[in-house]
């Protein structure tokens, strides 16, 4: 399935966990660069692979104009 996923959108990973922002994504590597707050309110950020994101439910916005 072929994904639209944009800078400043919120997604999780399809398995679960925290609601995140795409930073940056890289298409030719298929990857997002993420970032999130854990559980101690710290920015925690990570590359990982687009076919792994779904884009998060029950958010009350789709992005994040800066």
């Amino acid at each position: 399935m072929e994904n639209n996923f944009k800078s400043g959108e919120v997604v999780q990973l399809k398995t679960g966990g925290p609601k995140m922002i795409i930073k940056e994504i890289d298409l030719e590597m298929k990857m997002a660069y993420v970032s999130w707050l854990d559980t101690k309110e710290q920015v925690q950020s990570k590359d990982i692979e687009l076919s792994l994101l779904k884009y998060a439910p029950n958010t009350t916005f789709n992005t994040i104009r800066g």
